[in-house]
């Protein structure tokens, strides 16, 4: 069982270092991940490294800048809710 299990979490920037780490930790620590970043293909790359350490996840062509307004922030809520973390 991991610290976040249960929880979904929505991370900007998932195409970028940080973006990837962030998502990659949540994942394995039992978060759905919600990924969002204007950067389509790496993004895509972050979306299947969170998948292949059986986390589950979602990628949105989105830079995130506006919750509320950002794709990735509904898909949050489609999973049933989002969950906050604060600024990382």
């Amino acid at each position: 069982m991991g610290r976040l299990d249960g929880k979904i979490a929505l991370i900007t920037g998932t195409g970028g270092a940080q973006g990837r780490a962030a998502a990659l930790l949540f994942a394995r620590e039992g978060a759905q991940v919600v990924g969002c970043d204007i950067n389509e293909s790496p993004a895509a790359q972050t979306l299947q490294l969170v998948r292949e350490q059986r986390g589950i996840g979602r990628h949105h062509h989105d830079d995130g800048a506006v919750l509320g307004e950002s794709p990735g922030h509904h898909e949050g809520v489609r999973f049933g809710r989002g969950d906050s973390f604060g600024v990382l």
